[in-house]
């Protein structure tokens, strides 16, 4: 079933109900994949999984910070279908751009023949990653591409925390794993849910209702941010996106990290708050703590060491004993 056709199971009530400050946070992850130049259309699985189980050996390294919100994670495919036995939905345009991918490159090897892959394969990698990387990067900033996986996401988020709302007083608290542009994603999700800005994107679209029900939890204090991580991320240069922010920032104005619900001192949870992870030989990595008001350091960038390999740096965040350690430590 499509999710743009289901109704929020929270609509009950368009009122935000604050609850006890006593009442305990229900620990939810969510792992959003990005771009990657792996072919696997489905690959995004196994990924989440290993930095799962990466985290959850070295919380043993750091037993304060016991994190049981593993076993209630939301993971999210877009770009894809989220199954390999299943075909892609017509209805959900994104789910078809892994197959078109794929597609589109077959034709241009066929056409440039031996000149594709160019001297010693190195045209060809860079083509590849072209083809199976930069391209979900390329769709998602596009207005079709942002709105259709944005509606999809959005939505399937909402009703994943809608399912595991069991009483009216539960209180969930998100802890979100980002990767490249899966991190752009979490952070138009954040924005969309915590900013005060009115979002006339949402008019027209299915995920209207269900981000209100979202951002009423928000304001009854029954939804939080918890921990932001993002890795391979290109936040940085994808702030151009919009005029008001190239404005901003020529008039050397900084972004609010409260926009993002990062609440400096928040329910006593530590800095920083979001962590972002990146490496020199990443080409589509960049640090991000400069561009928000970030005076207690709420925000943290954080380099890692990867391969040299641009490509293999890019995807092999997920599987990086030193990532995976270090947000054991600031779970």
């Amino acid at each position: 079933m499509s999710t743009t056709s289901r109704k929020p199971a929270a609509a009950k009530s368009r009122r935000a109900r604050r609850v006890s400050e006593d009442t305990p946070w229900v620990e939810i992850p969510i792992f959003i994949h990005g771009i990657t130049p792996d072919k696997n259309p489905t690959m995004c699985r196994k990924q989440y999984g290993e930095l799962h189980r990466g985290v959850q050996a070295s919380l043993k390294n750091y037993p304060k910070n016991d994190f049981s919100g593993f076993a209630s994670e939301i993971p999210i495919v877009w770009g894809r279908p989220p199954y390999n036995d299943i075909k892609p939905d017509p209805n959900q345009p994104e789910q078809l751009l892994s197959s078109v991918e794929i597609a589109i490159r077959s034709l241009a090897r066929k056409n440039m023949k031996a000149a594709y892959a160019g001297i010693l394969g190195l045209h060809g990698m860079v083509r590849d990653w072209l083809f199976f990387g930069a391209s979900d990067l390329i769709y998602y900033v596009s207005g079709d591409g942002e709105a259709s996986v944005r509606n999809h996401i959005f939505i399937e988020i909402a009703q994943a925390i809608s399912k595991r709302i069991s009483d009216p007083n539960e209180r969930f608290s998100l802890t979100i794993f980002g990767h490249s542009a899966g991190s752009l994603i979490a952070h138009d999700l954040l924005f969309h849910l915590f900013s005060k800005k009115k979002h006339k994107s949402e008019n027209t679209t299915s995920m209207a209702s269900y981000m209100d029900e979202l951002r009423q939890m928000v304001k009854g204090d029954r939804l939080r941010l918890r921990r932001l991580y993002t890795f391979g991320s290109p936040i940085a240069p994808m702030t151009l996106r919009a005029d008001s922010l190239v404005e901003k920032f020529y008039n050397k104005e900084k972004l609010d990290p409260e926009a993002l619900g990062l609440l400096d001192g928040q329910d006593g949870l530590s800095n920083p708050r979001w962590v972002n992870f990146w490496s020199r030989y990443d080409i589509a990595s960049y640090p991000v703590d400069a561009l928000y008001s970030n005076s207690n350091g709420i925000i943290h960038d954080e380099e890692i060491r990867t391969s040299i390999s641009p490509g293999a740096a890019h995807g092999s965040y997920w599987t990086s004993g030193q990532m995976a350690d270090y947000i054991a430590k600031t779970l």
